[in-house]
């Protein structure tokens, strides 16, 4: 059995910095991660990027979070005619919104509520833990990350919102960088 830092070491390189500014570099980067599944499983992967401005955002987290939607819904359409994910980005009002949506059986009304408790799953291989693990991510950098699902067979949407940065957001914004110790 793999240990946890065994199992993400590969993804090391993805990870070079804590306070970074969110961009597309992110999104291509959580796709890249997904690309071999989504090629094995037949899954469509559709782009609608709206140009955004800067946002001060943890890029562990924000991978963290984009690696694990894009998992799901890969996963949502496993079993479906139609494998589509629509990845979207755009601004609104203070806000940069990142949609993750998805073709697949979607949820079921009165799961939609319990998707982001620790623990809750669906899944016979499921854990329960990286939906609630993300909206705390997303809550920790001032945003947060809500679902939506017309029901069952018609998809499911997950949003992650991350406030806009403010130029002294910008200004404060230090340059860390991740090291990798040699085990």
């Amino acid at each position: 059995m793999l240990s946890l830092d065994q199992h993400f070491r590969p993804l090391s390189r993805y990870f070079t910095g804590v306070a970074d500014f969110f961009s597309l570099s992110l999104i291509e980067d959580a796709i890249e991660l997904n690309a071999g599944a989504f090629h094995r499983h037949a899954v469509d992967v559709v782009r609608r990027y709206d140009k955004v401005p800067p946002v001060a955002v943890d890029k562990h987290k924000v991978l963290q979070i984009l690696i694990n939607l894009l998992q799901n819904a890969k996963q949502a359409v496993a079993s479906t005619e139609i494998r589509r994910i629509t990845i979207s980005i755009e601004k609104l009002a203070d806000t940069v919104r990142v949609s993750i949506s998805d073709s697949g059986m979607g949820i079921r009304p009165e799961n939609l509520n319990k998707v982001f408790t620790h623990g809750f799953t669906t899944r016979k291989d499921g854990h329960g833990f990286g939906l609630h693990s993300g909206a705390n991510a997303a809550k920790e950098m001032g945003g947060q990350l809500t679902a939506h699902s017309d029901g069952e067979g018609k998809g499911a949407t997950f949003i992650l919102s991350v406030p806009l940065a403010t130029q002294t957001a910008i200004a404060k914004t230090p340059t860390v960088r991740a090291t990798q110790s040699v085990a």
